[in-house]
């Protein structure tokens, strides 16, 4: 386990995707880890990879043997804090003003 998954680990995010596709076309071979969201932001799957000093956002729309994953987002980081407060973003369904 690297660094950083055991990091995660240990803050309690799992790793993975958020949907049911299960081809990984468009996702970049990365130093990283992923993070399984609690939702999707589309109609389909949602990952977050998170490397040294990013957090990337994918999705991929339904019908998924006809779409392939794309990068929505891209954050940068710059410390452990900084990390785990843009993966509680990113990782949670936002709620607008009436939560």
């Amino acid at each position: 386990m690297n660094p950083i998954q055991q990091f995660l680990q240990e803050n309690g995010f799992e790793s993975g995707r958020y949907g049911g596709c299960r081809h990984s076309c468009g996702i970049p071979q990365l130093q990283g880890t992923s993070v399984r969201p609690s939702y999707s932001p589309v109609d389909g799957a949602h990952t977050l990879i998170v490397t040294p000093t990013h957090v990337m956002r994918f999705t991929c729309r339904i019908p998924y043997n006809y779409n392939d994953w794309m990068c929505v987002e891209t954050r940068k980081y710059t410390s452990k804090e900084q990390l785990l407060t843009i993966l509680s973003e990113m990782t949670n369904q936002p709620q607008g003003c009436w939560a």
